[in-house]
């Protein structure tokens, strides 16, 4: 009988098989049903056995392909279960893989992922590195569907920095390039961030006519998960246009989806805007209720721009109320917040909040004060002054310069 040495008897032989098992996990994860469908109830049990066999791949050049493929389709789970941290640290390992294989179609999708999660996490400065380096990047490949891509998203970023502007090109030379490429999902997301533009610039029936388009693609998509945006922005157009009930409406439609398709991350912002239309309707009791809820999912995200902003909606909340002490308290949590990621727009709205409580309670040194720092951020910015100053606040501004000339004149 002649001996047959085993398949696995050598270094090289049991190398080769540990390799092969690597590249057919990770496209069996690749064919599964629920990495397809982002079925969030599976993939939850089956999270951590995906992430093992993304870390095993990045040890294997040969599976690279496979490895960015299934980073690129999980990418939308990590996001809306809040897993931030830890894709972060796997979108970074990817994008340095990608650049040393030399691989510029992957550098460029993978910078827009972790342009993307920047913009979650409250990275301003992440956020437009990213984009724009997956913007150049697409220029030189000449991918104009990731170019549409980086530039939409950047130009919703744009929106809350308040560069309003720059925000608005972006956005409409993404939409000329979906239009071409008849790509319906760019079009309703950019449609989105459009509305959500005029939204912050008062234009009430352009903001209605973008965020009515976007719903009507995702609806005509069966998308439910990005339907829930549309639901939020209209909710929100009609807080600011002064009708909460009908706002609320449309949170509470918001609120059915996130249910549904189990996004987490999103939940905070619709209980925080529940918050600030309970409180126009003048039901103090549930604005508290629900900006407490937005604030354990906030924190739990440690996402500081919405802490910020839950914060700004809490001390409203006390402000209409007339608890000074504890509207103070927010604002001023809220201001820091504002300081620490460099957001100008809101440091002005939230000082002038911050003025309007230390008139309310005659304390004119500390409004001085406040108005200072107001002053300051505005010029710094280059923000239109109209926008921040009260009737209160600019009386108050008067009778100070009054004052000063009168102080230099004796």
């Amino acid at each position: 009988m002649t001996y047959s040495p085993s398949p696995l008897n050598t270094n090289q032989a049991r190398t080769a098989f540990f390799e092969r098992r690597i590249v057919l996990g990770l496209k069996l994860w690749l064919k599964h049903e629920a990495v397809k469908t982002v079925d969030v109830a599976i993939l939850d049990q089956k999270r951590a056995n995906i992430l093992r066999a993304i870390s095993l791949g990045f040890e294997l050049d040969a599976a690279w392909a496979e490895v960015k493929e299934l980073v690129q389709c999980f990418s939308r789970y990590m996001e809306r279960r809040g897993n931030w941290e830890v894709w972060y640290d796997i979108l970074h390992r990817a994008l340095e893989t990608a650049i040393r294989l030399n691989d510029q179609a992957g550098e460029v999708s993978l910078s827009s992922l972790l342009g993307r999660l920047s913009q979650r996490q409250s990275r301003p400065k992440q956020v437009i590195y990213h984009y724009r380096r997956a913007i150049r990047l697409a220029r030189q490949t000449n991918d104009e569907l990731e170019l549409a891509r980086a530039c939409s998203n950047l130009g919703y970023y744009y929106i809350d920095a308040g560069h309003w502007w720059r925000s608005k090109k972006l956005c409409c030379h993404a939409l000329t390039i979906f239009h071409a490429l008849h790509y319906d999902h760019g079009l309703a997301h950019t449609h989105n961030h459009l509305g959500i533009l005029f939204v912050r610039r008062q234009l009430w029936d352009l903001a209605e006519q973008h965020l009515r388009c976007a719903c009507e693609f995702w609806q005509a998509m069966g998308d439910e998960h990005s339907l829930i945006y549309g639901f939020e922005n209209l909710g929100m157009l009609y807080y600011e246009m002064g009708q909460p009930s009908k706002a609320l409406t449309y949170l509470d439609q918001a609120l059915r989806l996130v249910n549904s398709t189990g996004e987490q991350a999103e939940i905070g912002s619709i209980w925080n805007n529940m918050g600030l239309a309970y409180r126009e309707n003048g039901d103090f009791e549930k604005a508290v209720f629900f900006a407490n809820k937005a604030e354990t999912v906030f924190r739990r995200y440690a996402n500081r721009f919405n802490l910020a902003r839950v914060w700004g909606n809490l001390g409203l909340v006390y402000q209409k109320q007339r608890k000074w002490d504890l509207a103070g308290q927010y604002f001023a949590d809220s201001l820091a917040a504002y300081q620490t990621l460099n957001n100008y727009r809101d440091q002005a709205t939230v000082l002038a909040h911050l003025i309007e409580i230390e008139l309310a309670t005659h304390n004119l040194p500390a409004a001085k004060r406040r108005l200072q720092q107001l002053t300051a951020v505005i010029d710094q910015a280059n923000l239109p002054a109209q926008d921040f100053l009260t009737d209160a606040i600019i009386q108050f501004r008067s009778e100070q310069e009054k004052k000063t000339a009168f102080d230099h004149q004796t």
